[in-house]
């Protein structure tokens, strides 16, 4: 017997040539002669995703740098930042002879409830009457929405959050809007993982419960210096994209950044493919990577392994199909790429708390399927 197949909902991206338009827009604004667009993700830290002028030394620098990316912060923690006349990004190679006009938050512009940073920059020597900045926000925004979104905002429930030590940086994201079970969770991993760091960076991943008994897969990232935020240690914590946070991802997404771009095209590989369980050497080779610098990058970047977001993609699948009571067990692990029924069960507990049988009962009898 073949599992029937429901049909899922796919988000098709914005082609690289909206963000010129978006330029083009944002010059009406604001004085602009580049525009930059800046992501927080999974792993913790800012990603360079698109600019109009900025080549790819820059942007590889940029990932050194961003710990004294206070413009973007500013923007990220506020809504909106206009920088003073001689605040400049020094020593930023994004900054190298152009001047912020002003830097405006963006809700998910790449995964949902992850924010990002919008930056138009002018010309040194250019002379311009003050930006009133919510203003220019608001109309700036409006833009983004209009031009990279067909016109949809999309806000999200915050999943990142950032402290220092026990204290919360970001005001915009608390967690108390999560599940309190899984809260309370985060904050009782918070000091273990400074004591696992050390005087240097750390990162781990835990699959916390919540409530309901569901696991939740949160990377917790900690840098042992990140000066813009804090001047001891910053410790991100992020819960892991949703599916379909995957599946609308595009190499165009990260067109500043050829090597990230060629890992989103992992990404789009493992989408695709997640059915029939490619073997880590196949995706790597999809993208003309080998094993050992594929599987170190793909973590890096996204914050889990190639591995994890291939169980991330079964194991949602399955969900979906256990809401329907006609399928048995057997067919779902097979049509997700698990090589036999126990195997599907073990991983499938070990991703949400409960059995596939449990989560059938549960879901389906209290209507949350």
């Amino acid at each position: 017997m073949s599992v029937m197949v429901l049909p899922r909902e796919m988000s098709t991206p914005r082609p690289i040539s909206e963000f010129n338009t978006l330029a083009e827009a944002v010059a009406k604004i604001v004085p602009c002669d580049e525009l930059i667009l800046l992501t927080t993700m999974p792993r913790g830290g800012l990603q360079v995703c698109r600019t109009i002028l900025s080549g790819e030394p820059a942007v590889k620098r940029y990932g050194e740098w961003q710990g004294n990316d206070r413009v973007s912060w500013q923007a990220i923690r506020n809504g909106q930042h206009v920088p003073a006349p001689d605040e400049r990004p020094v020593g930023s190679p994004l900054g190298i002879g152009l001047t912020p006009s002003i830097a405006v938050r963006i809700e998910g512009p790449v995964f949902e409830g992850l924010p990002g940073v919008l930056i138009a920059l002018h010309r040194s020597d250019m002379q311009f009457d003050p930006v009133d900045g919510p203003s220019a926000a608001a109309e700036i925004r409006s833009a983004y929405d209009a031009h990279m979104r067909g016109g949809e905002s999309a806000p999200g429930t915050p999943r990142q959050f950032i402290f220092s030590g026990s204290t919360a940086l970001l005001p915009n994201a608390s967690l108390s809007e999560l599940d309190a079970k899984l809260a309370q969770s985060v904050e009782h991993q918070l000091p273990l993982l400074e004591s696992k760091g050390g005087e240097g960076n750390a990162s781990a991943q835990y699959s916390l419960p919540d409530s309901t008994g569901n696991c939740w897969p949160v990377s917790f990232v900690r840098y042992a210096s990140y000066p813009v935020l804090s001047d001891g240690p910053v410790t991100f914590v992020s819960l892991h994209p949703r599916t379909r946070d995957w599946e609308k991802l595009d190499a165009a997404m990260f067109s500043a950044d050829p090597e990230v771009s060629r890992l989103a095209q992992a990404v789009s590989f493992m989408v695709k493919h997640y059915r029939r369980g490619p073997t880590l050497e196949e995706v790597a080779a999809s993208v003309h990577l080998s094993q050992f610098h594929f599987h170190r990058r793909f973590s890096d970047v996204f914050g889990l392994t190639p591995k994890e977001l291939l169980y991330d993609l079964q194991i949602d699948e399955a969900k979906r199909l256990l809401s329907d009571p006609r399928q048995a067990l057997a067919d779902i692990a097979r049509h997700c790429g698990f090589s036999h029924q126990s195997h599907f069960t073990s991983r499938f507990k070990q991703g949400t708390g409960l059995t596939p049988t449990r989560w059938r009962r549960v879901t389906v009898s209290s209507g949350r399927a």
